[in-house]
């Protein structure tokens, strides 16, 4: 009886694969459920695995060296924010202005010009998924940001459903999107496991990392916050800043996130000016610490976010950026030497450096990004040999 149900799934699973119209082949599946005569997640969960074992990922990267030889090298998108073939999250309350920094982010990665004037930024083609606003509302929200993205570089869709997965991979892998923005997961996705606490949203969440990883291009996903965020935050009340405990739905959505930010309004400038923070909830491609708070000004005549000063803002990024300067020079003019952290911690601190962002922790951090960038920077590392137990130390030097 399993092998004929099984093979019931099998055949028809591959027939419906094939099917064009994606309201066809999901008219198709719920057909197939009912003749194996499971339930709607159970059905969900077969397919599942029936997606696994014909991946052939395993197969092609099953060895050390495999992996090591693959072409699948990660890089940054913009600096401090996205990372290639990854799925990344952004949440906030309704009126953060999370479409307006897509399309922000939208004009930069399209035109290759730095995110708020300051984030560095690789120019590519970008797929805007926007199911959120209408296309009437977004063109007037275009020409209030007086939005000028490089046409041949965008492409928008607003239509979609997660039946679309397959076609969704196809359309990168032809036109080598380097950024698909989605807006928003509850619209998306929430709607089509008819309850945002359904596991199906996990699944949805593991093909768009598998999307993600097999493409090499950069997800970014809007989402919302469970409605107990909203009633904390009445006037006269401290904002409260959001945690992942706080994305609205199954732990499965955050679970399959590789990189998440939390958007909140921190309150108003004497003039007016909406003042928010974005804080790094999630860290996997160590973008820049966990819990590191990146500050924007909000405008209310252009609907665009800019960076603000101080700590979390212009000046900081600047000095970070000049301090991860400094150390490649460093290390450049030093060429063969090899130097530690603490010696380029040291030298910094001649140059003039006296800002406390020169430190063990934020020099390490800046090491790992030329090193991770060894291609461009030309930077290496190697472990130092101690006689005490512990975390390894390593020395760097210029090698090109």
């Amino acid at each position: 009886m399993t092998n004929t149900k099984l093979a019931i799934l099998e055949s028809g699973y591959a027939s419906i694969r094939k099917i064009v119209r994606p309201a066809e082949r999901r008219l198709a599946l719920q057909d197939l459920q009912k003749e194996m005569k499971v339930s709607p997640t159970e059905f969900q969960k077969l397919i599942h695995e029936l997606t696994i074992e014909a991946d052939t990922t395993n197969d092609e990267l099953g060895t050390f060296d495999q992996v090591m030889q693959a072409d699948i090298e990660q890089e940054v998108l913009i600096d401090r924010l996205l990372m290639s073939g990854t799925v990344a999250m952004v949440a906030s309350e309704v009126g953060c202005g999370k479409s307006s920094l897509f399309y922000q982010i939208m004009e930069s990665v399209s035109t290759g010009n730095p995110l708020f004037g300051k984030l560095k930024v690789k120019k590519g083609k970008v797929l805007v998924i926007q199911v959120d606003e209408s296309f009437i509302n977004a063109k007037t929200k275009f020409k209030a940001m007086e939005l000028k993205p490089d046409n041949n570089n965008v492409k928008f869709f607003w239509e979609w459903s997660p039946s679309q997965m397959p076609e969704l991979e196809e359309l990168i892998k032809s036109n080598n999107y380097d950024l698909v923005l989605m807006d928003s997961f509850g619209k998306l996705f929430g709607e089509a496991a008819g309850d945002m606490n359904n596991p199906e949203c996990g699944f949805f969440m593991y093909e768009l990392n598998s999307i993600a990883a097999k493409t090499g291009a950069a997800f970014f996903i809007t989402h919302h916050l469970k409605k107990e965020q909203g009633k904390t935050n009445r006037k006269n009340e401290a904002p409260r800043i959001p945690t992942l405990g706080d994305f609205y739905g199954s732990n499965f959505v955050v679970a399959g996130v590789r990189d998440a930010w939390g958007l909140w309004q921190k309150g108003e400038d004497l003039d007016g000016t909406p003042m928010f923070g974005m804080k790094y909830l999630k860290d996997n491609s160590g973008l820049i610490e966990k819990g590191w708070v990146m500050n924007l000004d909000g405008c209310l005549e252009s609907k665009r976010h800019s960076l603000s000063g101080g700590a979390g803002g212009l000046e900081e990024i600047d000095n970070r950026q000049n301090i991860k300067t400094k150390i490649h020079l460093l290390l450049k003019t030093a060429t063969p030497e090899w130097l530690s952290s603490l010696e380029l911690i040291k030298k910094l601190q001649e140059c003039g450096f006296k800002s406390v962002e020169v430190n063990p922790k934020s020099v390490k951090k800046e090491l790992l990004n030329l090193v991770n960038d060894a291609a461009r920077s030309g930077i290496e590392r190697r472990k130092v040999k101690t006689i005490s137990k512990g975390r390894p130390k390593y020395e760097y030097r210029f090698i090109r």
